[in-house]
């Protein structure tokens, strides 16, 4: 017999930046919801203020996203970027290199 499981299937599709902020889409491609999903924002590298953002997001829906925002960074030259999310059954991550300068991102 074959056993079919379903589960949420986490996505990160896209970081953006606003003033001294870092925006990351967190989806789920999956049929069923993504409950208790942690993530995080981590720069390594240039970010003085601001490094390490975290936090639960408590439901994303089957098909659904949402966005989350690291705290107000501030730095200077280059940086890398890790977006981190996960489940006990689905984790997701994106890398990203960029520059910051004072509050403001450069991809």
């Amino acid at each position: 017999a074959i056993l079919i499981v379903e589960a949420p299937v986490l996505k990160i599709p896209t970081v953006s930046a606003t003033f001294g902020k870092l925006k990351a889409t967190i989806g789920n491609s999956g049929v069923v919801d993504a409950t208790n999903v942690s993530w995080n924002i981590l720069f390594t590298g240039g970010v003085f203020i601001g490094k390490n953002t975290s936090g639960i997001i408590p439901t994303i829906g089957a098909g659904k996203s949402t966005e989350v925002s690291s705290k107000f960074v501030f730095g200077f030259g280059k940086t890398h970027v890790t977006v981190t999310a996960s489940t006990p059954d689905s984790t997701a991550t994106l890398d990203k290199d960029l520059k910051v300068f004072l509050f403001f991102f450069k991809f």
